[in-house]
């Protein structure tokens, strides 16, 4: 498993496992990765380490301290550790598909309080994850209904990516260009051919598959993806905003539509 992860990554899931199953024992089911890590994507100054580690039961006060000091160690051993991102979710819970609880949630190399379990995130696991310890993933999760992947989906783009549209002040940075238009880009793969790719290749995908006006904006995003220094492709920030928010639209709407979303 390790051969197929960066390598500057594969001290940090060593630590990780020696670390949380000693401090947790076999409350620790399984951990997994997924997202451009699993996907050979990795960007080592964009990329998150997207994870879920399953457990055999919920923690106890004193367990969940014991994590958080798993995640403060961490930070000192690997400058990779503040790109975890992840949950700590009671297996029991996913097997028989009771996604309405709230699990601990690490992001930035702390404890960010509590999340729900997203099933979109389980589908790139099951589709293209990576086992780091433990069970295999398919002892958990056998088969994850499309109706609520697509509805995950959609619940993201209607209620969080549309407002970071409307968004004056973030489309004036590069980081958030990127972000956007490639994540708008993977959801619209996902829902076509109900699998997972990488951000890029989702990217060249829609750059065939939608109206042609926003080619040099995906471009643009792929640019900044891979290096900041280069020159934009655009000559001023405004007019990139303008476009941007004309792609988010578009594509929100076109999702809506297409894959009956909302």
């Amino acid at each position: 498993m390790y051969n197929s992860i960066p390598i500057q990554l594969q001290q940090l899931f060593q630590f990780y496992v020696q670390l949380i199953t000693y401090e947790l024992g076999d409350v620790v089911y399984g951990i997994y990765i997924y997202g451009s890590v699993a996907l050979g994507h990795f960007n080592e100054e964009k990329s998150d380490i997207d994870f879920m580690t399953f457990l055999n039961r919920d923690l106890t006060e004193d367990e969940l301290k014991k994590l958080k000091g798993v995640h403060d160690k961490l930070n000192t051993i690997s400058p990779y550790a503040e790109k975890l991102e992840g949950e700590y979710i009671n297996v029991q819970d996913v097997r028989i598909g009771n996604y309405s609880r709230e699990y601990p949630y690490f992001a930035y190399g702390k404890y960010q309080g509590v999340v729900g379990i997203k099933t979109f995130s389980l589908f790139q696991i099951k589709e293209r994850g990576l086992k780091i310890y433990g069970e295999d993933f398919s002892t958990i999760v056998n088969e994850i209904e499309w109706f609520d992947i697509r509805n995950d989906l959609g619940e993201r783009l209607n209620e969080y990516w549309i407002k970071k549209g409307k968004n004056p002040l973030i489309l004036m940075f590069d980081g958030w260009i990127s972000l956007i238009v490639l994540t708008l880009c993977r959801i619209y793969y996902i829902l076509e051919k109900e699998t997972v790719a990488s951000k890029f290749d989702s990217a060249e995908f829609v750059i065939e598959n939608v109206d042609e006006k926003y080619t040099l904006l995906i471009q643009e995003a792929m640019r900044i993806q891979q290096n900041t220094s280069s020159v934009s492709l655009f000559s001023s920030k405004l007019e990139r905003k303008k476009i941007t928010r004309q792609f988010v639209e578009y594509m929100v709407n076109t999702c809506n539509e297409r894959f009956k979303l909302a």
